[in-house]
């Protein structure tokens, strides 16, 4: 018998069910604490819960509803409701709790509400903008009520800025891309619509460069090619990266209000010299302001530039752009120190290229803000600079930044100024400005109730005077600093108006009452120039100068007796000539102008006797000191007061008695100026500012203060001129004096010391004291700093008497000092000046330089006078080309190089890549194609230090 077949049912588990279920299903694993675990998750789960649109508080999201039911389940067996997730998405969940292997279980069900179904306008839109886009597209109050003159958009960034897609468009904005309804706009792209590119880049640049990080928001006015003469106020919310929300209001200029009487300015397209010092100034302020189009790296020189004479290479450079050694490709060399344009600062260089073409970069700055620099390189000087010929970096478009800064600016205002300076010329001509005779100003009528006097303040990094007026009504103050070769005088007014009248740049006004009463008034133009002061600063306030004996100092008749007081020239630093001085006498009570000329002649030929009238004899004064510090004819000194080389004031009057033939009372009255002009000072401070030759007053001279600078030996009165020649006189100085004193075993730096050579050496150096550095070219300092620290490291030596031995020695004789231009400079500072290192360093001298710089060693150069000649680029070749071939040792088929050990500090200097960049930069110095072209491939070691102590000077 056949049997029968019997169809077996389909095994299925529970978990497959619950996945293939159509409804939305999720199963919770109940835990303690809180801590649920979801288990399974179905595929109509996950589209349901993707599908619902996120919202913001006060509503609740879908999860958030999810997780109360579980927690309603978890109370009771089952729950079921309905839950609301927008207007139109409304959702029946069901949930059941039961145990499974022993662990409780929540089973949840969800499905939509079949009586609600979405708009259409949400289909195939992204879920979280399809309320956004039904907003837009179906009009607000704000488009309703002012018409086509709002207009809202949801826009998405294409190809970086330069295409937008429309994801929304109001009704107005549709019309106005000619499309009769919103919908059809939709997802169409700038390209589609007709809009040019300009405006689309425009608009994304505004709303780049004017967004606010933290808010999100940018505003921002346009006009725009395609609609010519309507402004667009836009106001712009950023939703994510690449989505923004876009609300315009539309103003049509042409149809309000009456016709421009002015005619549009447009932004320049080229710049006279004055006007791009001004744009330089205009454009550092407005990229401050946005904080963009800056740079952190400092560019190479493009080809586009080096082909193309009159094109200008500038960028703006965000840090302290110097010292850049030669991070663009060039090895630059400072032609001036820092000039003040304007409200900011110019750094100029020059460089020349290995294909001999020679460029000029100017670094700008405004003053107070230098982390921002302004980098300009050209070919040439020329008076316009034409905004077709300007390159940028990739951060810039100089036709776009110009415009930006020109429309942030008064424009208008600018251009009427322009025109009204332009008839303001008179002060820039010179040409004289006639004043009212005869007038009775407020200053003449104060000049009844008061005197005024004027004393020196300390000069500490400058010169400083101060008028102090002697009435308690009124007071002002001069503060006449030297900061450049033509020194401008400041002129202050405190309380009381200043009346200033115009003179000639050689004419200043110095009126003397009585003994020690003097005015100064100076022009804007006028220029001041000191060539005496003594140091009275160490005088208490109400303090008077004694006369100076006439034997020793004269008397000038046209100043009478008042030969401390400073006398002020006016002019450049070069011309000392005779200048008018103009008095004011007090008569009763009527003030009168006199023009009296006292004629103060200087002769170049006339040598500085003791009966010179000059206002302070610089060179009896120093023979003074040397009669006093000679070891045989000087001034006996002993250990008194608590201190060595110490003498009493009795004992200085005797010997001004005995040796000067001055009398008792002169005698008192030179020696107060030699302890004024620092010559001595009192070993018990509450007598060092008056000299007494009391019993029990003792003194010492500053040339035996170890502490102090070495050449504080007294202070300088007049000013030095040409510090160059100073510096080699003071180089020759102390080469004579190591070769009158070196013998079969080396130098006797003990008996150099005790020579008058000696004293000729300190008392030359105090004239570092006046020298004034911002005045000097890079060259001149360069070879003033070279001189001074090879000076001031033999001057060391004679103050320790011997050639340093161990750490200790070596450490004082670096921190030994000069006083230059009235601020300390130790040999450290004066090695980190030619370096270029720091505030105080040469910018373009190549590091090299540092083996002119006495060591002591066998590889320094030898000591010698440099001038600013010897220091020029070419010269400064050949001879450290020359150095190098004499004490490095190149073996570049080894692969090696063996350098001076005083380079090996300095190798930073060349580059940040070592030791290619040295050997790159040594290469160019040396002319060797070889050494360059196997730069990469060599090891650079250095040589031990092997001090000689017996040849110096060569």
């Amino acid at each position: 018998m056949k049997k029968r077949r019997v169809e077996e049912p389909n095994n299925f588990s529970a978990s497959e069910m619950l996945m293939g279920r159509k409804t939305a299903t999720v199963v919770v694993r109940l835990g303690k604490d809180l801590h649920h675990k979801i288990i399974l998750v179905n595929d109509a789960a996950k589209s349901l819960l993707t599908a619902t649109p996120i919202v913001e508080p006060p509503n609740i999201s879908v999860i958030e509803h999810f997780w109360s039911v579980v927690a309603e389940a978890e109370s009771s067996s089952s729950v079921k409701k309905e839950i609301s997730i927008s207007s139109h998405i409304s959702l029946f969940v069901e949930a059941e709790r039961f145990t499974h292997n022993q662990d409780e279980h929540v089973l949840v069900t969800a499905e939509r509400n079949p009586s609600l179904k979405p708009k259409r306008d949400e289909v195939c839109r992204p879920n979280d903008l399809a309320p956004l886009i039904n907003i837009i597209e179906e009009g607000n109050i704000l488009e309703k009520t002012f018409g086509n003159s709002v207009y809202l958009c949801l826009c998405q960034f294409e190809e970086l800025g330069t295409r937008h897609r429309y994801l929304a468009a109001s009704e107005t904005l549709s019309s106005m891309l000619k499309h009769e309804r919103p919908w059809q706009v939709r997802n169409k792209t700038t390209e589609d619509m007709g809009q040019p590119k300009a405006d689309v880049k425009a608009s994304h640049s505004l709303y780049l460069r004017h967004l606010n990080e933290e808010k999100n928001v940018a505003n921002f006015t346009i006009e725009l090619v395609q609609m010519p003469g309507i402004t667009h106020y836009t106001f712009i919310r950023r939703i994510s990266t690449d989505v923004i929300l876009t609300f315009c209001f539309v103003h049509d200029k042409k149809n309000v209000g009456p016709p421009n009487a002015l005619n549009e300015v447009e932004a320049p397209r080229e710049w006279s010299k004055l006007a791009w010092d001004e744009f330089i100034t205009s454009c550092l302020r407005y990229v401050k302001t946005i904080g963009k189009y800056t740079t952190d790296n400092r560019h190479p020189l493009p080809e586009e530039f080096l082909k193309d004479q009159r094109s200008v290479f500038c960028y703006v450079y965000h840090g302290h752009f110097l010292p850049s050694r030669s991070a663009d490709g060039c090895i630059w060399k400072s032609s001036r120190g820092a000039r003040i344009a304007g409200s900011i600062i110019k750094r100029y260089a020059y460089a020349t290229t290995s294909d001999g073409i020679r460029l000029k970069r100017m670094v700008s700055w405004i003053e107070g803000s230098d982390s921002l620099c302004f980098v300009e390189y050209r070919h040439h000087h020329t008076e316009t600079t034409h905004i077709d010929n300007l390159i940028g970096t990739p951060q810039i478009d100089w036709h776009e930044l110009a415009k930006s800064i020109h429309t942030q600016e008064p424009q208008k205002f600018l251009d009427k100024a322009a025109q009204l300076s332009s008839q303001f010329t008179m002060a820039s001509e010179g040409r004289d400005v006639e004043f009212a005779e005869n007038v009775v100003d407020y200053v003449n009528r104060r000049l009844d109730l008061c005197w005024v006097g004027m004393l020196p303040l300390k000069h500490m990094g400058g010169h400083n005077f101060q008028l102090q007026q002697r009435d308690s009504e009124c007071s002002s103050t001069l503060d006449a600093r030297m900061r450049s070769p033509n020194y401008a005088a400041d002129t202050r007014k405190v309380n009381t108006p200043t009346w200033i009248p115009h003179v000639d740049s050689h004419e200043a006004i110095i009126s003397s009452i009585g003994d020690s009463i003097g005015r100064v008034c100076l022009s804007p133009r006028a220029k001041v120039h000191r060539i005496a002061t003594p140091p009275l600063h160490r005088l208490k306030e109400k303090s008077q100068s004694p006369d100076v004996p006439r034997k020793l100092l004269g008397a000038s008749p046209s100043l009478g007796q008042v030969p401390l007081q400073p006398i002020v020239f006016v002019g450049s630093r070069s011309n000392v000539q005779p200048q008018n001085v103009l008095t004011i006498r007090k008569e009763g009570s009527d003030n009168v102008l006199q023009k009296g000329v006292a004629l103060l002649r200087r002769k170049k030929e006339d040598k500085p006797t003791a009966t010179s009238p000059s206002s302070l004899n610089e060179g009896a004064l120093n023979a003074v000191l040397k009669k006093l510090l000679s070891p045989t004819d000087g001034i006996k000194l002993r250990h008194k007061g608590g201190h060595s080389n110490s003498f009493s004031g009795a004992r200085l009057i005797k010997w001004l008695r005995i040796h000067e033939g001055l009398p008792p009372a002169e005698a008192q009255k030179f020696a107060t100026i030699l302890m004024e002009h620092g010559a001595f000072c009192g070993t018990v401070p509450t007598k060092r500012y008056d000299f007494q030759h009391k019993k029990g007053n003792y003194y010492t001279f500053n040339i035996h203060n170890e502490e102090s600078p070495l050449n504080a030996c007294k202070y300088q009165m007049e000013e030095v001129i040409d510090a160059v020649s100073l510096s080699k006189q003071l180089v020759e100085l102390v080469c004579s004096i190591i070769k009158d004193h070196t013998g079969p075993d080396g130098v006797d730096f003990s008996a150099a010391k005790k020579s008058e050579r000696y004293l000729d050496l300190c008392l030359l150096s105090a004239g570092l004291q006046e020298v004034c550095l911002s005045v000097m070219s890079p060259e001149e300092r360069s070879a003033f700093y070279v001189n001074v620290h090879n000076v001031l490291a033999l001057h060391g030596r004679f103050l320790l008497e011997r050639e340093p031995k161990g750490d200790k020695d070596r450490v004082k004789l670096r921190e030994s000092t000069y006083i230059i231009g009235q601020q300390p400079w130790t040999m450290s500072d004066l090695s980190d000046a030619i370096r270029g290192v720091g505030e105080i360093g040469l910018e373009g001298n190549h590091p090299i330089i540092v083996c002119l710089l006495f060591k002591g060693t066998d590889k320094c150069a030898p000591i010698r006078p440099y001038s600013s000649e010897d220091l020029t680029q070419n010269r400064l070749r050949n001879l450290m080309s020359e150095h190098l071939q004499q004490h490095g040792t190149f073996l570049l088929e080894e692969g090696r190089v063996v350098l001076p050990h005083h380079v090996k500090k300095t190798r930073g200097d060349y580059g940040p890549v070592q030791p290619r960049d040295m050997m790159m930069s040594l290469s160019y110095l040396m002319r060797s194609r070889t050494l360059r072209e196997t730069a990469e491939e060599l090891t650079v070691s250095f040589t031990e230090p092997v001090y000689n102590v017996k040849m110096y000077v060569k």
